[in-house]
């Protein structure tokens, strides 16, 4: 699901300079169907920049090198993108503009019907609409934004109908969601296959795959080609106020009320909370209160909330050790549960892992970790936060997931405050955005 730079966060560092990649981080091949390999013993990288590891199958890491090879350690890309969100192979975030990479099935880079690449490992300018760029939410095999015209325009993988413009023909270049000229829209999320997002004003709407009732709208056909208002008849006493949300694999979630967590959609793992394990066609009541909430993630069947504290709380799938509770926890955490109590700046959720950047400049990853999306050095699975390696010298600054592959951003420590992170990165799920995501 991520935003880097605030005025309270430390200076970003200049745009490094191309160099080759580290042997920190040895090539592996990569593959669907083959497993990375584990790179020998060699000393961390140390220059300064943007970080990429896991699976590069499509040119999702945007390496430059020719080589679609996956890496199960940091090595460092000259590109100088940063509020990086990325899907299954390919990501998009900002530098001179918004720019996507990595895939371009069913026209997810958003370059138009001439470019028919099939990949790139270059970050292409995405065009196509005007106004400045306010939020930008990547899903499976789609992306959207939202523009200061204000519109949604999004584009991708349209069979679900989640592109929103009335249709289910893939949108090769970014197109205005039906109605969003309407109902206005300041947070985005993307999901498997649905998207959802938030007014001003605190209402919510969806569009797209309604499978397991992941739209809210109280039924789970499949119609919801444009937007459709979030019912919230049977939420409570009075209409949620919604200010967070993630549209995940199956399931939609928001926050409401500053502190009051629901979810609707597929219950079988957990993702509901403890008295909900079957569909959800809408929200029913809040099963969560959360104290301080500052984020909210969940890209696959897991959710992640970030609070004020620096507590990480997590429910939902664990069948690959992404809840982050250790070898004796339960495959499904229906119950919110602490992963970490205190010290984290941001969380960021792949489909199957994730990761915690935590307030002191470190980077722990947890989790499935077949592509060696964890950045450990191997591919062994991990049921609990496991530090990433930094260079010598450097601190971790920024974090982001696609579905197997990581991106992170190192800075010098010399440039660092008492509290050398970034503002919390924004992920594939959250919706959160500053004022303006172009650089």
């Amino acid at each position: 699901s991520p935003v880097e730079a605030s005025p309270a966060s430390p200076v970003e560092a200049s745009p490094a300079s191309p160099v080759e990649a580290s042997p920190a981080s040895p090539e592996v091949a990569s593959s669907p169907d083959s497993p990375v390999e584990s790179p020998p013993e060699a000393p961390p990288a140390v220059e300064q920049g943007l970080y990429v590891w896991g699976s590069n199958l499509d040119d999702a890491l945007a390496l430059e090198n020719g080589a679609q090879t996956g890496y199960t350690s940091p090595v460092f890309n000259a590109n100088s993108l940063i509020n990086i969100q990325a899907g299954l192979n390919f990501g998009c975030g900002f530098h001179e503009g918004l720019k996507c990479w990595g895939s371009n099935s069913n026209g997810r880079l958003g370059q138009g019907n001439d470019f028919t690449a099939a990949s790139s490992a270059v970050p292409l300018s995405v065009s196509g609409f005007t106004g400045t760029v306010q939020s930008l939410a990547v899903g499976q095999s789609h992306a959207c934004v939202t523009v200061s015209a204000p519109l949604v325009m999004c584009w991708g993988n349209n069979d679900q109908g989640q592109v929103g413009d009335d249709s289910q023909t893939q949108a090769n270049a970014p197109v205005a969601a039906t109605s969003s000229d309407v109902n206005v829209l300041v947070k985005l999320s993307a999901g498997g296959a649905h998207t959802c997002g938030i007014t001003s004003a605190g209402a919510m709407f969806c569009w797209g795959a309604n499978d397991f009732g992941q739209l809210g709208v109280g039924d789970d056909r499949p119609r919801a080609l444009t937007m459709h208002s979030v019912d919230v008849s049977g939420a409570g006493s009075s209409a949620p106020v919604w200010e967070m949300l993630i549209a995940s694999q199956r399931n939609t979630c928001g926050l409401a009320d500053a502190m009051m967590l629901f979810c609707w959609g597929a219950g079988d793992l957990g993702m509901n909370g403890p008295n909900n394990l079957g569909i959800l066609l809408k929200p029913t009541g809040a099963f969560y209160v959360v104290s301080g909430p500052t984020q909210l993630a969940g890209m696959g069947n897991t959710g992640y909330i970030l609070t004020s504290g620096g507590s990480v709380f997590v429910w939902g799938d664990n069948r690959g050790g992404q809840a982050g509770l250790g070898d004796s926890a339960d495959p499904t955490i229906p119950t919110p549960s602490a992963i970490v109590y205190s010290g984290a700046a941001s969380v960021a959720s792949g489909s199957e892992y994730a990761c915690i950047l935590m307030q002191n400049g470190t980077l722990q990853c947890f989790g499935f970790n077949e592509q060696g999306q964890l950045g450990l050095g191997d591919t062994a699975t991990q049921s609990s936060p496991t530090t990433v390696p930094s260079g010598e010298g450097l601190y971790w600054s920024a974090i982001s997931t696609g579905s197997v592959a990581t991106y992170g951003r190192q800075l010098a420590a010399e440039v660092s405050p008492d509290s050398p992170v970034e503002a919390s990165p924004s992920s594939p799920e959250s919706g959160e955005s500053p004022e303006s995501l172009e650089t």
